[in-house]
């Protein structure tokens, strides 16, 4: 059961938002639960008295960012390591490489990552516009979240 006692904190697990996961407090444990994002279910409303939808996305960004951050940490270590760096790229190439990043088709997944590194910025983190930010969520590709982005 979901109570104020024993919520510790809830995200979506999934890029759909159909599953989220639920950390409660059993006595000195801390428990995942996981629940369908149905509306209709008791686990849902019991949840939803403890944190809104929005605050849902929000976290599940948090966690992605943080692991995302994470993940790119270890990334330029090892690339440090073999002696590889983008440090020493022109501008013009720099330019080049956005271009033709942007001409590329891309699947979901670069969307949601595309998307993740828009809301690490911190005039994005900054603005109160929750309409431009669930425009940049709802975006289907690169071209429309950065038009979104645009706005603020």
């Amino acid at each position: 059961m979901i109570t104020k006692k024993s919520f510790v904190s809830a995200r979506y697990i999934d890029e759909a938002k159909e599953n989220i996961e639920i950390l409660l407090k059993d006595g000195d444990i801390i428990r995942p639960h996981i629940i369908e994002h149905d509306e209709a279910s008791k686990d849902f409303k019991d949840l939803i008295k403890m944190v809104s939808v929005d605050d849902l996305h929000e976290k599940t960004v948090n966690h992605n960012r943080e692991q995302r951050e994470a993940f790119e940490e270890s990334i330029k270590i090892i690339a440090e390591n073999e002696g590889l760096s983008f440090k020493n790229l022109k501008q013009d190439e720099i330019f080049d490489m956005v271009i033709d990043a942007l001409q590329e088709e891309h699947n979901e997944e670069s969307l949601f990552r595309f998307k993740l590194k828009i809301f690490d910025i911190p005039s994005v983190k900054e603005s109160k516009s929750r309409k431009i930010k669930a425009d940049i969520r709802k975006a289907t590709s690169i071209t429309e979240a950065i038009v979104e982005f645009s706005k603020i």
